[in-house]
Formats: C-alpha cells, structure tokens, sequence
C-alpha cells in the first residue's frame, strides 16, 4: 500500500495592498467561503501566472516547474480565464479570430 504523504502548510506573513485585502474580504464574504482559504488559493493560482510571465532559467525550469508541468497547473484556469475576458469584451484579438466571433 503506497504511503500517504502529510502535507505540511506553512504559515506566510505577507503585507497586502489596501485593494487586494478588501477584495479578498468582499469574496469570502459573498461566497460564504473561509477567508484562509480563499487567500491560499489566490496565492497558489497567482503563482502560477506569475511564473508564466517570466522567463524559464538556462534549464527550462520556472522557478522549480518544468515549463510542461507550468502549462499543465495553468491550463484549467485559461477557459474560465478566457470566458470571462470575452463576457466583458476584453478578449484579446488574436484569441477572438481563432474562436472565430
């Protein structure tokens, strides 16, 4: 039987913009969700995308993701990341002449 692996959370301190912090408060709030939560899930998502922005080391790596296993954590994030742009027509050009609206 394979042994299953603790994942060990740790704390993080970190100072948030007056923006980010009320924005996270309003989300609980209106998703009813646990704020801890949520903030961990913004900071792991966010990650990701910053990541993504930058350039891959002389080894291809970012920060400690291939740029394979970078796509793969991104990629269920980008359909609901591109419905949204184009519900409130900010969909970026190229993307709209290949979904062809």
């Amino acid at each position: 039987m394979e042994e299953k692996r603790e994942r060990h959370l740790k704390p993080l301190t970190m100072k948030l913009s007056h923006a980010a912090f009320e924005l996270s408060r309003a989300l609980a709030q209106q998703r009813d969700t646990d704020r801890p939560e949520l903030d961990r899930k913004a900071y792991e998502i966010g990650l990701l995308f910053v990541a993504m922005e930058g350039a891959a080391d002389e080894e291809g790596m970012y920060g400690i993701l291939t740029g394979e296993r970078l796509a793969q954590l991104l990629r269920p994030h980008c359909l609901p990341l591109i419905e949204f742009l184009e519900r409130y027509g900010q969909l970026p050009v190229v993307l709209h002449s290949l979904l062809g609206n």
